[in-house]
């Protein structure tokens, strides 16, 4: 359903190798944990750029191809924490073409328009949502509220 390739100005990126509908659960994927006590231990290295905010001051380092997502203030995806089961979910918010690259808001938020400095991101293709968790709305759980209250997400089957 995926592919990561480069691209033309964001250094790696995700692409649909197929046409996915909106709610559709593109990558669930397992993250690490690093506790906020080793936190100083990677704010000084390149894991710095590909790390998510996650609990309290704690970061996770996104496994599968979480960490190479590029960011849009338009996005047409949006990553779920799912603090208990330790995984973060993508899940595609519009119709993506195949060829196509997915996006996500690095805010946590996909409707937060608020711009980032570019110094955020301090390597080419390696976001940090700095944001995320803490200005976006979040339910009991520590999950991002979708934009609508209608956007059941749903798994494809594999590509064979």
């Amino acid at each position: 359903m995926i592919r990561y390739e480069n691209t033309r100005d964001a250094g790696r990126g995700v692409f649909a190798t197929r046409a996915i509908d909106p709610g559709v659960v593109i990558e669930r994927v397992p993250v690490i944990v690093i506790p906020e006590s080793e936190r100083r231990h990677i704010d000084e290295t390149i894991l710095d750029s590909y790390a998510f905010d996650w609990r309290g001051r704690a970061l996770a380092i996104v496994l599968g191809l979480g960490s190479i997502y590029n960011h849009s203030l338009a996005p047409n995806a949006m990553y779920v924490r799912r603090y208990e089961s330790l995984e973060m979910e993508f899940i595609s918010l519009a119709p993506i073409a195949a060829g196509e690259e997915v996006l996500i808001n690095y805010n946590g938020d996909p409707a937060d328009q608020t711009a980032k400095p570019l110094a955020l991101r301090r390597r080419v293709g390696g976001p940090r949502p700095v944001c995320a968790g803490r200005r976006a709305a979040t339910s009991q759980e520590g999950i991002i509220a979708a934009p609508s209250a209608r956007l059941i997400p749903r798994v494809l089957p594999p590509t064979p």
